[in-house]
């Protein structure tokens, strides 16, 4: 046992050493505004604050730019009404870009990337989603919340910021929700463009266009329910399209598969869209835990990844990954009664994106590929099931996704080239008298001549060239994968208004459990900022197709 322990800590100690060494020394501290950044190549790399429109796409996604509202400015246009004033006021806005600033500014100097806590801060500045309308008159303190939003006879309040208690069903009835276009206009400070809000005839325009020029246009997601809830996200958004779903030998309308959802049969498997209003677009989910801990590398998530990577099956136009949760929740029940428990998920995070990052890299040279960064979790969910909860606010802390994203950067950064040992743990048996047998597990290392040579191929792959006028940023480019963080501000933002209106006792509000929060849900995004997302993948398949206004991301 203290053996065991002594190679754990030695394992995770090197790590610390490792990004001590680059903090501490001198010569690696390397200013944010010259030279190369720490994170240069990586997927944290912030890389330069004012670039331009070809920089623009991947900072709809990757947190990299502070939004310039002088550029992006609408002439002649107002903000939406419910825009709340101080979030287009002058001293807000630059109190947001110095944010942004410093929070770039501390993470290209910190090798461990950007924190739960920074994310959270930056999520800080966004505007609430659920609201109390109370006429002027109801009120004394009429111009003293400075988050209120004023229409001619009515001001709107959070109801997480609102002074007396909600209790009568009027006071109840005059609550309501907002989505992050009507109280933002689609600016957010830590992106340095405008997000467009798509309508049914943009999204119609888009995907003719696409067909026009492919006949077959697909759209994979692999990962976990957080993956599943933003296809079924997509999906509702674009229904008009006339969707079939395929499951197996079967299929059904999008209207009548979604309701299946409910079964965890069908919860849990994948399934193939297709539309009817346009033929070639296809949209493909496959749910993978990336869990097979003990030998990765024969996981179907990794044959998957392994088949793009080699060139073996022809790749989507759009690959969109999410993975974690399930190791989090799972590792530590399997692992029980296993003489390996004492390695922890640490270690076994670490071995997962050792095989994973480096395969999503070399996808990644063939077509674009988004990886989206783990939602994190509501201290408060399942408050009518403590037991849940405490299990939940045990396995899903906010250091251990620090950490599981801190492996994935680390590995995105030097998992091409890296030569070092892996390991698996592989099942032996021993014979016993009596003709029985014990089952043990021994970590087997995987040597430089028997490791799969798939991601650690000493240079990428040439870039595919674009001959077509309209640029398309799915084609791939010297970036490599991107992060997608950009939308966990967002998620950040609304756990802390479930939080606020916990602490208020506000829990009874229908709101608290509705989708657009999910309050009680302990770690899955809420509609509010699972639509924000489609409209973020929107923007990406269609706005250098339809010649949008430059003021727009990925135009």
């Amino acid at each position: 046992m203290f053996k065991r322990k002594t190679k754990v800590s030695i394992v995770i100690l090197s790590f610390v050493v490792y990004f001590c060494h680059q903090i501490l020394v001198p010569d690696s501290k390397i200013s944010f505004s010259e030279g190369r950044s720490l994170l240069a190549g990586s997927a944290w790399d912030p890389g330069e604050l004012n670039k331009e429109q070809e920089g623009q796409c991947r900072a709809l996604f990757k947190i990299s730019g502070v939004y310039h509202p002088k550029n992006n400015h609408r002439s002649g246009a107002k903000s939406s009404e419910n825009v709340p004033s101080w979030y287009t006021g002058s001293e807000f806005v630059e109190m947001a870009k110095r944010r942004v600033r410093t929070f770039l500014e501390d993470i290209s100097r910190r090798p461990g990337g950007p924190s739960t806590q920074d994310y959270r801060s930056l999520g800080s500045d966004l505007p609430r989603l659920l609201y109390y309308r109370r006429e002027k008159a109801e009120s004394s303190l009429r111009g003293t919340l400075a988050s209120s939003l004023t229409k001619s006879d009515e001001e709107l309040v959070p109801v997480s910021r609102m002074k007396r208690p909600l209790d009568t069903q009027k006071d109840t009835e005059k609550v309501f929700f907002m989505d992050r276009f009507q109280t933002t206009d689609g600016d957010l400070p830590f992106v340095p463009c405008r997000v467009r809000r798509y309508t049914r005839t943009d999204i119609n325009a888009c995907f003719r266009k696409r067909l026009e020029k492919k006949k077959q246009f697909t759209m994979f997601f692999l990962g976990d329910s957080k993956i599943r809830n933003m296809v079924v996200e997509f999906l509702n958004t674009t229904s008009y399209l006339d969707y079939t779903v395929f499951r197996k030998n079967e299929s059904w309308p999008w209207t009548v598969y979604r309701a299946m959802l409910e079964d965890e049969d069908i919860r849990f498997s994948d399934f193939e869209v297709t539309a009817a209003s346009h033929p070639g677009l296809r949209v493909i989910f496959k749910f993978r835990r990336f869990w097979e801990w003990r030998d990765i590398d024969s996981s179907d998530e990794v044959k998957i990844l392994k088949k793009w990577a080699e060139g073996t099956q022809p790749v989507p136009d759009l690959l969109v990954v999410g993975y974690t949760s399930w190791m989090f929740y799972t590792i530590t029940h399997r692992l029980q009664y296993d003489p390996n428990f004492q390695l922890d998920v640490l270690d076994i995070l670490m071995r997962v994106h050792e095989v994973v990052v480096p395969l999503l890299q070399r996808v990644a040279d063939r077509t674009r590929v988004l990886v989206h960064a783990d939602t994190r979790l509501r201290p408060h969910s399942q408050s009518k099931k403590p037991h849940h909860r405490l299990a939940m606010n045990a396995v899903f802390q906010d250091f251990m996704e620090d950490w599981s994203e801190m492996m994935f950067r680390f590995f995105e950064k030097f998992g091409r080239t890296r030569l070092t040992k892996r390991r698996r743990l592989v099942a032996r048996r021993m014979p016993l008298e009596g003709g029985l047998e014990h089952m043990f597990h021994v970590v087997e290392e995987i040597t430089s001549g028997g490791r799969p040579s798939a991601g650690f191929d000493d240079a990428p792959p040439p870039q595919r060239t674009q001959v077509d006028a309209v640029r398309d940023h799915l084609l791939p480019d010297s970036n490599g994968l991107w992060w997608w963080d950009t939308s966990l501000p967002l998620n950040m933002a609304a756990i802390t208004e479930c939080s606020d209106l916990h602490n208020r006792n506000l829990t009874h509000l229908p709101q608290y459990s509705d989708p657009v929060l999910r309050c009680e849900d302990h770690h899955h995004s809420g509609t509010a900022t699972l639509h924000f997302e489609v409209h973020m993948l929107l923007n990406l398949l269609c706005n250098s197709h339809l010649a949008v206004s430059p003021r727009f991301c990925c135009s």
